[in-house]
């Protein structure tokens, strides 16, 4: 069972990371969060929506296969080198996908804009400070965006959830549950011992003393 957990979580990728780059351990224990926590929000919205709008189409399958992408891209790395570029596919592909459900689940008004704060976030956690900035500035431009093609188009619409206001709502209830669960996940990692950043500390502490 321990072994079988080790290659879950890729225990092995970790260890290749080196011990005195507390930093670097830090970011993929954030990367498997948001790799498995992000994939449970994506067969769990998409699972909703099957069970709950009749002729659903495609979106819950466009989701489910996000779903695919973050799991593959998450236990297709070989080395710490493809780190960065694993953290960046994951990321850039939550973002497509919140754009691609914006245009059918209400434009500016789609819950799935609370998912941004989150990929804000690990965005400056995993890939530094002017990456963060550079998805922080995408962000605004794309709410923006969202706003105009809302006000000034016909392009987006409630029509997937057939204009029913208690679907809306419900969808909307879901995804702020699940963007805040992601942010606690998150946040409950940084500030407890399980923090590689803490744990090196306290090593040192210890050492000093």
């Amino acid at each position: 069972m321990k072994n079988f957990f080790a290659l879950l979580t890729r225990k092995n990728l970790y260890n290749l990371i080196p011990e005195d780059q507390p930093v670097s351990r830090q970011q993929f224990v954030l990367f498997r969060i948001f790799s498995f926590t992000g994939a449970f929000v994506c067969i769990g919205v998409s699972a909703k929506m099957l069970l709950t709008i009749v002729n659903a189409g495609y979106l819950p399958w466009m989701i489910l296969s996000l779903c695919m992408v973050m799991i593959f891209n998450f236990y297709n790395i070989k080395s710490p080198a493809g780190l960065r570029k694993a953290y960046l596919v994951m990321l850039c592909s939550a973002v497509a996908l919140l754009h691609l459900v914006s245009y059918s689940c209400g434009g500016i008004r789609t819950a799935g804009t609370l998912y941004f704060g989150v990929i804000i976030l690990y965005a400056y956690m995993l890939l530094g400070r002017k990456s963060g900035k550079a998805f922080t500035i995408f962000v605004i431009a794309h709410v923006a965006y969202l706003f105009i093609v809302s006000t000034f188009t016909d392009w987006t619409s409630f029509s997937f959830f057939k204009n029913d206001i208690t679907l809306i709502n419900e969808d909307f209830l879901i995804n702020a549950i699940m963007s805040f669960v992601l942010i606690a996940v998150q946040g409950n990692y940084l500030q407890s011992n399980k923090n590689e950043v803490i744990q090196d500390l306290d090593k040192k502490r210890i050492l000093l003393e």
